[in-house]
């Protein structure tokens, strides 16, 4: 008798957090976007923030994990970071931007600081 297996996928939403960094939510809106080897820019919603990382919304998010994007904050040079993961989001629904893509950035240098990058905006909860 043939015996069919199922595979369960995790539901990511319920995994447990294994981030090492502090993570911040933002109460404002920053003027920022990422720009990606292609020189476009796509406008984004910053969602949390840590030393090293950025968690946000991007709408049509057409680049991949391992990816090098840059973020460009008004008025700052821009700052390299990584695509660490993505996933589609529903949470853009609530707030009238069906198609959103959540998406968690790292940075690569070691000296950057997001959060000093952040702080003229006064939008990090503490």
């Amino acid at each position: 008798m043939r015996r069919e297996s199922r595979i369960e996928l995790p539901d990511l939403d319920g995994i447990a957090d294994q981030r090492v960094d502090v993570r911040y939510g933002l109460s404002g809106l920053v003027p920022a976007a990422l720009r990606g080897a292609d020189q476009c820019d796509l406008d984004v919603v910053l969602l949390d923030v840590s030393r090293g990382g950025l968690g946000l919304l991007a709408s049509g998010f057409p680049n991949h994990v391992g990816d090098v994007l840059h973020l460009c904050i008004e008025g700052q040079e821009s700052i390299p970071l990584v695509v660490r993961w993505m996933r589609r989001s529903r949470l853009g629904d609530k707030v009238g931007l069906p198609g959103m893509t959540r998406v968690g950035l790292a940075v690569q240098t070691a000296q950057e600081n997001l959060l000093t990058r952040l702080e003229p905006f006064d939008c990090i909860d503490q």
